[in-house]
């Protein structure tokens, strides 16, 4: 399979990411994707990569890099009382990449209306921003703007 690859772009939350690139590649099932994903970027892989190292690799950055600037870890290391010696994105400790890293805090994805008109037409497309997942955070940082819930209809 011939995939496209797009570097993430600035604050865009890793779910997104994942996301973005199935669509640009037209493929529905998120399973499927990273599978062809991974095939592409880790051929000689005998243990399935995590998700923050394989979509790290496919933005041309350090996974250390992607999981500071694309996931949620580093909130959840910010308040952490257990693996105090283990830095960001420390590939040793996967499971808490996984854990804390690919998923939201709270249970809607937030988004900014004024954020998604500015990248259609800069873009061409908007994308999930990892600031606008924040718990407590309900105004986008950029616009003031009240941050909407995505409702999952599409």
């Amino acid at each position: 399979m011939s995939l496209l690859i797009a570097r993430a772009r600035p604050d865009e939350f890793i779910c997104g990411y994942r996301g973005r690139l199935g669509i640009l590649n037209q493929c529905a099932n998120e399973t499927k994707f990273m599978e062809a994903l991974r095939a592409r970027l880790h051929p000689e892989a005998v243990v399935e990569p995590p998700i923050a190292q394989t979509l790290a690799l496919a933005s041309q950055v350090s996974t250390r890099n992607f999981i500071y600037h694309h996931t949620l870890l580093p909130l959840h290391r910010a308040i952490a009382t257990a693996d105090l010696d283990v830095p960001h994105g420390d590939p040793s400790r996967p499971e808490l990449i996984e854990r804390y890293g690919t998923r939201t805090v709270r249970p809607n994805v937030h988004l900014c209306p004024t954020c998604i008109q500015e990248e259609k037409i800069e873009l061409g497309y908007a994308y999930w921003h990892r600031s606008h997942q924040l718990p407590g955070i309900y105004w986008c940082l950029k616009h003031g703007t009240a941050l909407a819930i995505a409702d999952g209809s599409r």
